[in-house]
This record gives C-alpha cells, structure tokens and sequence, in this order.
C-alpha cells in the first residue's frame, strides 16, 4: 500500500525538543529541516497496514529492518526494531524498549504487538542487499 504524509513533526516541535531549540543551527543551515520534512513529504512510501501485517510476516526474514509506522499525522516513523524469529514459529522484534529500559525482544509477535499499539499503522520493511557476512576488516567472509 502506498501512503503519502505531510511531515512536520519535527518542524511544528522545534520549541519542545531540546536539541532543535536551538535554532541558531537551523538558520546557519537555511531551515534544511523543514526544507527536508517538505522534501520527503513528496515521496509517496510503501508500508503494510497493521490489520495485514500477520499475511507479510510469511515474507520476512530474520534481521529485516521493522520500522513501525505511525498512526500520528505529520509523523511517518515511531519506532524501529529487527525481525527475530522465535520458538513459536513467528516473527518478533528485537528493539530498545522504553518502557523496560533496555533491548528487548517483544513477547507479542510482530502482527500482534503492532496491532495491540493503537498509536502505529503499520509497518515498512528494509532489507540490506547480499548474503555474504563481512569481517572486520571489511572483507567478505
């Protein structure tokens, strides 16, 4: 599904948020963050709505990028996390969790947790391209 948003979350909260309050460094910059927010606003993105999100799980694999899609109007992305599959067969998320603290692994499966969230619409997906592991020294493996 394709979705289009006005983005101006961080824009509209500049006063709010402490690192952008000081708009010294937005001005010597032109207003690039609104200018961003505009930009990326254009671009229509592809995300799958929290009521099909059990149907794609089938296609995920482990170590996708789960962004969590947000339900607030001039916010795209709440929250990200990577697809763990676990014991029950289903695809979990692996996130740094508020409210515990710390990185977790989400209990609710992926479909299940997104849907117990009223405040998300859905999910977006990112897969990094190769199978090959790299070594240290940027070497593949």
């Amino acid at each position: 599904m394709l979705f289009s948003s006005s983005l101006l979350f961080l824009t509209s909260r500049q006063v709010c948020l402490e690192p952008l309050s000081g708009s010294d460094r937005l001005r010597k910059n032109n207003n690039c963050l609104p200018r961003t927010e505009a930009a990326l606003a254009t671009q229509p993105f592809a995300f799958v709505p929290a009521r099909q999100v059990r149907q794609a799980e089938a296609a995920l694999r482990e170590g996708d990028i789960i962004m969590l899609t947000a339900a607030r109007p001039g916010l795209d992305m709440k929250h990200v996390g990577l697809a763990v599959r676990q014991p029950d067969g289903r695809m979990h998320l692996l996130h740094a969790s508020s409210d515990a603290g710390q990185v977790i692994i989400s209990t609710l499966p992926l479909s299940d947790y997104v849907l117990a969230h009223p405040r998300l619409s859905g999910i977006r997906v990112a897969r990094l391209r190769g199978s090959g592991l790299l070594t240290a020294d940027g070497s593949p493996r």
